[in-house]
């Protein structure tokens, strides 16, 4: 619904203001925890713990309710896909070439969006093999036998096997820093105030990277990094290193 209510060439822009307000409160949660539980205590109690978790049901409320005011009629036409507003044939009042007596910079913006379809236009041409073509029908050039079609099953399958190991993963970090590094409520606290902060660092790394050697090996590397230090950490407790 998001995706369908931002104007084609403005998503970025805005999904990265979403990943904003993402981690503000990511960081903002734990940070109150950590004020919580210095006033309540620093135990792993009920007594100590239920002022937390009363605090963090409370603030759920707020965005539970701004969900109700999402309207499927307010989203753009075409998903954001089409020209301007999805008038038609975007003349008359600026909403099409900016041609009307609308807003002047509706032109500038499809200035933007047309450079940005001839990149990746030049991009797909570029990918074409001269070999597959046949009666007029192009394959872009593939791997492993992987064409354009797979794509979302593949997509599909990787977000699946992520989240199955994140439920048998991340959800027992705070029990594994508790019995095996003898961390404190406020310790694990720090540490998730400190995590979303780090990702957007990496996250502005990556970028960077991606642009020299691409976007999926940048993922695929991030993934090879992420993966290996959590088995060193596991590694690193069997091997009786838990002082940190």
């Amino acid at each position: 619904m998001l995706a369908d209510s931002i104007p084609k060439g403005e998503r970025t822009k805005w999904y990265s203001r979403l990943l904003l307000c993402y981690i503000i409160p990511s960081i903002a949660g734990p940070i109150t925890a950590i004020i919580l539980l210095t006033v309540y205590g620093d135990k792993w109690t009920f007594k100590e713990l239920r002022p937390v978790f009363l605090f963090g049901v409370v603030a759920e409320l707020p965005p539970s309710l701004l969900s109700f005011f999402m309207r499927d009629d307010l989203a753009l036409n075409n998903g954001g896909d089409g020209d301007g507003d999805g008038d038609g044939d975007g003349d008359g009042d600026g909403d099409g070439d900016g041609d009307g007596d609308g807003d002047g910079n509706v032109g500038d913006h499809e200035n933007v969006e047309n450079v940005e379809e001839e990149k990746m236009k030049n991009n797909d041409e570029r990918m074409i093999d001269p070999s597959n073509i046949t009666n007029g029908n192009t394959t872009t050039s593939s791997c492993c036998c992987v064409q354009k079609q797979h794509v979302p099953y593949i997509l599909f399958a990787s977000s699946l096997l992520t989240a199955l190991g994140s439920g048998m993963t991340i959800k027992f970090f705070p029990l594994f820093f508790k019995k095996n590094l003898k961390l404190t409520p406020r310790g694990v606290q720090c540490i998730y105030a400190i995590s979303p902060l780090l990702i957007a660092i990496f996250t502005k790394m990556n970028e960077s990277i991606a642009k020299c050697i691409g976007r999926v090996q940048t993922i695929l590397l991030a993934s090879f990094f992420g993966i290996s230090f959590l088995v060193c950490m596991s590694l690193l407790i069997d091997f009786g290193i838990s002082t940190w």
